[in-house]
């Protein structure tokens, strides 16, 4: 791990995890006898729940950015988001 990875994480321990443990702790609530299991899968479904939300977003924003500027397909966010719908549709498994 390269030393800009562990400044990274140290920061970000430092912005995000600081907080909520001292949140945890002022609330009372104790997560130390949660199984490791549990807090696995309950941060697999946020990160997935985040990414369902986030992607689509993303992928418009992306489309856009590639759009020609001077001869552009789509006239905002929302016309870009139905257009790419009616063409590619909605994935389906």
């Amino acid at each position: 791990m390269g030393g800009t990875t562990i400044v990274m994480f140290i920061r970000w321990g430092v912005k995000y995890g600081g907080p909520m443990d001292v949140a945890k702790i002022r609330s009372g609530h104790d997560t130390s006898g949660l199984r490791r299991r549990f807090m696995i899968v309950v941060g697999d479904l946020a990160g997935a729940l985040f990414w369902l939300m986030v992607y689509p977003t993303d992928f418009v924003k992306s489309v856009i950015q590639v759009d020609n500027y001077k001869n552009p397909k789509f006239s905002g966010s929302l016309d870009a988001f139905k257009r790419i719908k009616r063409w590619e549709g909605l994935p389906v498994q």
